[in-house]
């Protein structure tokens, strides 16, 4: 996910404890590698896949669930 302040914080902090992994990216990476792939839509869902595209090609590291216990 991206990294947004307070607000990726605590959710990521939720799904790692419900046994998700979780990485953190920052934003400009995201929208630098969507400019790359001149990504011009702008909507949730379309934001969505070019995370999902970019965690695909880039192997972002996860915090995996359990591993800080």
């Amino acid at each position: 996910m991206e990294a947004t302040g307070a607000y990726s914080e605590p959710l990521a902090t939720f799904l790692h404890d419900e046994g998700y992994d979780v990485s953190v990216e920052n934003p400009a990476r995201i929208r630098r590698f969507g400019q790359a792939e001149l990504s011009r839509n702008k909507t949730d869902k379309d934001d969505a896949r070019m995370i999902a595209r970019y965690c695909k090609l880039h192997g972002p590291i996860a915090v995996a669930a359990g591993a800080a216990e």
